[in-house]
C-alpha cells in the first residue's frame, strides 16, 4: 500500500496538503474538521500560500496556482525547456523559491503579485 506524501500543513492548521493517495497521484488536501481527503487534480509538491486557500504546486514542468474553494488553477509560471519543481513560498507569498531542470546550484526567484 503506497501512503500519501504530507507535503504541507495550511497557516490554520487545519488541513495538510497531500502529494498522492493510495497509489493514485495528484494534489490532494485532508481536512481535520471533516476527517476525509478531497482531490484537486494532478500534480506534485503542493504549498500553501498565507492566505490558507490557494496552493501552489508544480505539474509537467510548470508551476501552478490552485484556489481549493473554487477549484479553479492557474499557471504560474512556465520556462521553456525548462522543468520547474518543488515550489516554496517565502517573504509573505511575494516571492516563490523553486528547482529549475539544469538542476544546477542557482537559486531563482518569482514575484507572484497577488496577496
Amino acid at each position: 500500500m503506497q501512503y500519501p506524501v504530507a507535503s504541507d500543513w495550511s497557516p490554520d492548521g487545519r488541513q495538510i496538503a497531500v502529494e498522492g493517495l493510495g497509489g493514485r497521484t495528484g494534489v490532494w488536501v485532508y481536512s481535520l474538521n471533516t476527517r476525509s481527503y478531497r482531490r484537486f487534480g494532478d500534480g506534485n509538491t503542493p504549498a500553501w500560500l498565507a492566505d490558507g486557500r490557494r496552493l501552489v504546486y508544480d505539474y509537467r514542468g510548470r508551476l501552478w496556482v490552485l484556489d481549493t474553494i473554487t477549484g479553479g488553477t492557474k499557471e504560474l509560471l512556465a520556462i521553456p525547456g525548462e522543468e520547474l519543481d518543488f515550489p516554496l513560498p517565502i517573504a509573505g507569498d511575494s516571492q516563490l523559491v523553486f528547482r529549475r531542470g539544469s538542476y544546477s546550484s542557482d537559486i531563482w526567484t518569482v514575484r507572484s503579485g497577488e496577496k
